[in-house]
């Protein structure tokens, strides 16, 4: 197949007339030699399979939910009787939206209304409602039972090649499978009318090459689009210039290549890089000390006067602070009119914050976040006020 390929794109890079040159092309398809074709490596007919994720969730599956509500190409239904009313569809896409309360978010993302929301309807939406949804949602829809059965049949062989192993008589499966289902589609859709030819596009006829694709490339999901786009949302953040955006795109991918290889070579495989800067927003009031360079207070805060067990154990540790054990009621004199604020949390110095839960109660939406482990340090002689200090904190 790769020698016909490149002998037929020889003759129409070769040929001695622009004009015979030019019918060549629309006769293979073909406008000349491409320069990927030198490499021993590559076939072409094998080295380019077809993207599964846009053939089939981008592409089939969306013809045929046009075909069902009567908008593909504004053709009507022909002999056949699969076309379903705007209420039968309605219906469908609220139930799918629906859906997403009892199904495990391991299984996606929340299906959305296929109906009304575009914006939201993936190629990942696509297979999951193919695969799981649409046969439970268009059972006993169809005035013929015969749309419904060719379209679970599709299910089948979908399901069949997403396996992540498949055997020879597997493969065999898929190849007769897909040939049974086009010439179904043809009689159920195309009717042989040359008035319905527009729904035969080339995405049915590649139908007909998954298993040979398989076979020379293995199972369509080593090879689908599904990481390129997932990687393609990744970077696009990365374009920060208008004028430039191809060299934000290389600076980023350059810098996130050295990332992977320092976090290889140091093993910080359990400390995440990121180069996305995510600056502290300092807070409009907040509480800074000099002596503590390493924590800042936020608020909420209120003033308060301590009650007399909290005032007692502040005496004690400020007569020792002062050296003022002998002389306690100095002490007690200043602390007469003294307040204490409180504040709701602190952020310590790599930007995280605790939250004080007797200031920042818990919601019932919330996660409890303030426990905190500690270790306290006991004094070994409370009674002993002329004790020499053995540990001394700031």
């Amino acid at each position: 197949m790769h020698k016909e390929i490149m002998e037929q794109a020889h003759a129409v890079q070769f040929a001695l007339m622009q004009s015979e040159s030019n019918q060549l092309a629309k006769q293979y398809g073909i406008k000349g030699i491409c320069i990927i074709s030198w490499l021993s490596s590559i076939s072409l007919s094998k080295s380019f399979p077809y993207d599964f994720m846009h053939l089939i969730w981008e592409n089939l599956i969306k013809n045929l939910v046009l075909l069902w509500t009567g908008a593909f190409k504004g053709l009507d239904e022909g002999l056949g009787s699969y076309q379903l009313t705007p209420t039968v569809w309605d219906a469908i896409g609220a139930a799918t939206a629906a859906s997403g309360s009892t199904i495990p978010g391991c299984y996606g993302a929340r299906p959305p209304n296929i109906l009304s929301d575009h914006s939201s309807t993936t190629a990942d939406t696509w297979s999951f409602w193919t695969l799981y949804l649409g046969p439970v949602l268009l059972r006993q829809k169809f005035n013929s039972i015969k749309y419904y059965n060719h379209f679970t049949e599709l299910v089948r062989l979908l399901h069949l090649c997403l396996q992540f192993t498949l055997t020879v008589s597997e493969i065999d499966t898929i190849r007769k499978g897909f040939k049974n289902w086009v010439v179904e589609f043809e009689r159920l859709y195309y009717q042989h009318d040359p008035q319905h030819i527009s729904t035969c596009p080339l995405t049915i006829h590649a139908l007909l090459h998954i298993a040979d694709i398989i076979e020379a490339c293995g199972p369509v999901w080593a090879y689908w689009a599904f990481p390129m786009e997932r990687y393609c949302g990744l970077i696009r953040p990365a374009i920060k210039s208008r004028k430039h955006p191809f060299a934000s795109l290389d600076r980023y991918v350059v810098k996130a290549a050295q990332i992977i290889q320092i976090q290889l070579i140091y093993n910080l495989s359990e400390q995440p890089l990121s180069l996305v800067f995510k600056p502290v927003k300092k807070a409009t009031r907040m509480l800074e000390a000099p002596e503590y360079e390493t924590c800042a207070l936020l608020p909420p805060s209120r003033s308060i006067h301590p009650n007399d067990p909290i005032m007692r154990k502040i005496e004690k540790c400020l007569a020792t602070r002062y050296d003022k054990s002998n002389n306690i009621q100095i002490i007690k004199q200043c602390l007469v009119q003294a307040t204490i604020e409180q504040w709701g949390k602190v952020r310590i110095c790599d930007g995280d914050t605790i939250s004080a839960a007797a200031l920042y109660p818990l919601g019932d939406d919330r996660r409890d976040a303030t426990y905190v482990r500690y270790e306290i340090l006991v004094d070994n002689s409370p009674s002993d006020l002329r004790g020499s200090p053995e540990r001394q904190f700031s």
